[in-house]
């Protein structure tokens, strides 16, 4: 596992042979750093050909209605796009972060045909055997 350059409030590593992207919301954000993050991912899932990928987003608070609506213009298609299979996010028990992950979700994948599978978790390792799993 090799651990890339990120800003103070991310952690982003990739296991290249597994084509696994972990990345870590290390605190809260604001709207800026959450979408200079989310591009930052991108890049990655772009450069080193991810399929898998577990998000740990404990720190983060459920993201406004402006901030969904630009991951849902400007990330999900690129998401639907991308060779991404699987994407696991370990959130908190915060029901509004969950609604609003499962929200985007579900339209990412009936406005953009992404072939990829989203799920929540609450624990790394349930994310991981999720990850491992033979679809």
């Amino acid at each position: 596992m090799i651990t890339l350059k990120a800003p103070d409030y991310l952690r982003i590593e990739v296991t290249r042979n597994q084509h696994l992207l972990y990345t870590t919301w290390l605190r809260q954000t604001s709207s800026e750093e959450l979408r200079a993050g989310v591009l930052r991912f991108l890049q990655v899932i772009r450069e080193y050909d991810i399929r898998f990928w577990i998000i740990d987003a404990h720190q983060l608070r459920s993201p406004s209605v402006a901030d969904q609506q630009w991951i849902l213009k400007e990330v999900s298609p690129e998401l639907a796009a991308s060779g991404l299979r699987k994407l696991a996010r370990i959130g908190s028990s915060d029901v509004f972060q969950y609604i609003a992950y499962e929200n985007i979700a579900d339209k990412t994948h009936s406005q953009f045909l992404a072939k990829a599978s989203f799920a929540q978790f609450t624990s790394l390792q349930a994310a991981q055997d999720w990850i491992n799993m033979m679809d």
